[in-house]
């Protein structure tokens, strides 16, 4: 894959995006997603960090050295809230035009 697509057309962050949200990851376990961000990151410049909160692994990652204009992204990774373990055998991705459709794509507030 090419920073520019991905061997099947898809684009890297269209395939990003699916790969991450093909992986059936119910909090506490993201099932590799956050290693597969921080890989992303790290190649982009950033310092990644894994911080641990009671059950929950987060990821903080930094780009800038704090002499300038500095990037903080910190966050936890899942599909499902804690407690929902009724996913099914696979959380699948469907593509309409320009919009990733599916659970994980957002979560409801």
């Amino acid at each position: 894959m090419s920073a520019a697509g991905h061997a099947d057309g898809r684009s890297a962050v269209l395939a990003l995006t699916c790969d991450l949200i093909a992986r059936p990851s119910v909090t506490p376990e993201d099932l590799g997603c956050q290693t597969l961000i921080a890989e992303r990151l790290r190649r982009a410049g950033f310092a990644c960090e894994h911080l641990r909160y009671g059950e929950v692994d987060n990821l903080w990652a930094v780009h800038g050295d704090g002499d300038g204009p500095t990037l903080v992204l910190l966050g936890h990774t899942d599909v499902v809230p804690s407690g929902r373990s009724t996913v099914g055998p696979a959380i699948r991705t469907c593509r309409r035009s320009a919009t990733v459709c599916c659970m994980g794509a957002a979560r409801p507030t």
